[in-house]
């Protein structure tokens, strides 16, 4: 298993006792990565569930923001854009897994501006 900070037990100013749960204890994050190929750097965390000893354990998790589909396209679009994860997602080796974790944010500032 991954080592657990212990808690910290303090005094304050008050003279009363303050107890501090280490963050790092409720993560699975191990560290932060740093990858360089081929001229290319490319940060990532990694993250372990249970036993650090168990290589099968770890996972490597890529962050990245992308341009986002627009809620109101065309049925042509929606193929192209289709078609074109598909031909990624054929580059995933044999037991990998990949997640898109989805948001929509907005941004209406200049609007606001603009008003």
């Amino acid at each position: 298993m991954k080592a657990h900070i212990q808690t910290i037990n303090s005094i304050n100013q008050n003279n009363q006792k303050s107890q501090y749960i280490p963050f790092e204890n409720e993560l699975d994050l191990c560290c932060m990565v740093r990858i360089e190929r081929d001229n290319r750097k490319v940060g990532a965390f990694l993250l372990n569930q249970g036993d650090i000893k168990d290589e099968n354990q770890f996972q490597v998790v890529f962050a990245f923001q992308i341009k986002g589909v627009h809620s109101q396209i065309y049925p042509e679009e929606i193929a192209s854009i289709s078609a074109s994860i598909s031909e990624a997602m054929k580059s995933i080796l044999p037991g990998e897994k990949c997640t898109f974790l989805l948001g929509r944010y907005s941004d209406d500032s200049a609007r606001l501006e603009h008003l």
